[in-house]
């Protein structure tokens, strides 16, 4: 029977006891080391693109992209019903 190898040779069996080992190690610090995480992904990222735009100088920047300024917000009535001066005269009585 053939079982199914993930990176370096690791079973799914491997992977999970290693996430749950890393669960309980870093269980109170997971915000933390997610961010940190994320912030290295980011700069990795980041730095790829720089290579990317040395390697390319025709290919647009991200900083020569500028958002559209952010609109004032706009005032909005009260929305209360408007009434007749007059009422309508009554429907006559249907026989």
């Amino acid at each position: 029977m053939i079982t199914p190898t993930f990176a370096f040779g690791l079973t799914a069996s491997s992977v999970v006891l290693l996430l749950i080992v890393g669960a309980v190690l870093f269980g109170k610090q997971l915000p933390t080391v997610g961010n940190w995480l994320g912030k290295t992904i980011k700069s990795v990222q980041d730095g790829l693109h720089g290579v990317e735009n040395d390697l390319n100088p025709t290919a647009p920047h991200r900083d020569a992209i500028t958002p559209e300024a952010p609109k004032p917000p706009q005032r909005i009535g009260a929305m209360t019903p408007k009434f007749d001066d007059k009422p309508a005269p009554p429907a006559p009585p249907q026989a």
